[in-house]
C-alpha cells in the first residue's frame, strides 16, 4: 500500500498496469505515420492487371471446368495485394518503419546517411514515382530504399527533427559528421 497524490493505492499491480498503459499510449502517440502518395495511373495499372488476371482465370474455368487451373492466377493477385496494402511510413523516436503489406523495414534513424528526391521507376514500397531515396547503413554496407510519402516536406522535417545529425541541405537531408558505418 502506498499513496499517490494523497490517495491510498492498495493494489500496486493495478497502478503499474495503468502507468504502463499511459506510457505505451504516449510512446505510440510520439510516432508519426505518413501514408504513401498514390499516382492515379499506377493504381489504375494495378487494378487493370488484377482484373485481367481474374478475367483470365474465369475464362480458363469456363472452358476447362477445372478450378485448379485458375488457382495460380488468383494466387498471383493475392500476392500482389498482400505486398502492396497497407502501405505507410512511420517515424518513431528511434527508427523509420516502412510497411508495405506483409513486408516491413525498420531503419534506425542514426543509420540514415542521406534522403534525396528521386523519380526512379525501380521496384520499391511506393505507389508514386514522386519519391524519396533513403540511403542508410546496414551492417558495413550502404543500402537504399525508395519511398513516396504524401507530404514529402513534412516527412523530411520530422525525420530531421527526430534524428540528430541529419540536416537540411537544399531539398535533401544529409548526415553531418562521419559517414562510416557504425558496427
Amino acid at each position: 500500500m502506498f499513496y499517490v497524490l494523497g490517495l491510498r493505492v492498495v493494489n500496486s499491480s493495478l497502478w503499474f498496469r495503468l502507468v504502463s498503459y499511459k506510457f505505451r499510449k504516449a510512446y505510440r502517440d510520439a510516432s508519426v505515420i505518413y501514408q504513401s502518395k498514390k499516382d492515379t495511373w499506377l493504381i489504375l495499372l494495378l487494378i487493370l492487371a488484377a482484373m485481367a488476371i481474374i478475367a483470365g482465370s474465369i475464362i480458363s474455368y469456363r472452358f476447362t471446368r477445372n478450378f485448379a487451373l485458375s488457382l495460380p492466377q488468383l494466387f498471383m493477385v493475392a500476392i500482389v495485394l498482400a505486398l502492396v496494402f497497407p502501405l505507410y511510413y512511420q517515424i518513431t523516436d528511434t527508427a523509420l518503419i516502412i510497411r508495405s503489406g506483409i513486408l516491413c523495414w525498420k531503419i534506425p534513424l542514426e543509420r540514415i546517411i542521406e534522403v534525396t528526391h528521386s523519380t526512379s521507376p525501380l521496384s520499391s514500397p511506393a505507389l508514386s514515382l514522386d519519391r524519396l531515396e533513403v540511403k542508410y547503413w546496414k551492417g558495413s554496407r550502404s543500402r537504399s530504399v525508395l519511398i513516396s510519402p504524401g507530404d514529402k516536406e513534412s516527412f523530411m522535417g520530422d525525420l530531421a527533427l527526430r534524428s540528430p545529425g541529419l540536416e537540411r541541405s537544399g531539398n535533401r537531408l544529409l548526415r553531418t559528421g562521419p559517414h562510416q558505418p557504425m558496427l
